[in-house]
């Protein structure tokens, strides 16, 4: 008989493997975290890139270039993060969570399968 692993590691990797099971979500790679940020720097600045185009540009403007806008976007949003928490950063979509100029939530509006129209978070252009 195989004893069942009841370690925090086991159920971390149970949680994982539930959540990237159908491919919407993708595990991140460890050393690619940054624990002092609490998150993927990379991905984060990826995100405001892809669906704020204009404003990730005013912002690099603004900092007198892509290395200090990215920097000055994530310690702004690593500190309304801690301040605020995810979900109010995220509910909220407030440009000051970020940047002045950039949004850390991006919401377009679709159909849901009955017609009904929802919120849907992506990473869409906008």
């Amino acid at each position: 008989m195989n004893a069942l692993d009841h370690t925090e590691a086991a159920f971390e990797t149970l949680i994982v493997s539930a959540m990237t099971a159908d491919g919407r979500w993708v595990g991140g790679d460890p050393k690619d975290y940054d624990p002092h940020l609490g998150l993927y720097p990379a991905d984060a600045v990826d995100f405001i890139v892809a669906t704020q185009p204009k404003k990730w540009a005013k912002l690099v403007s603004i900092a007198g270039g892509g290395a200090k806008a990215r920097y000055a976007l994530l310690k702004r949003l690593a500190g309304q993060l801690d301040k605020q928490g995810s979900v109010e950063v995220l509910r909220t979509a407030s440009p000051s969570a970020a940047s002045p100029s950039a949004s850390a939530s991006y919401v377009r509006r679709t159909r849901s399968m009955s017609g009904a129209r929802s919120g849907t978070a992506t990473a869409g252009s906008s």
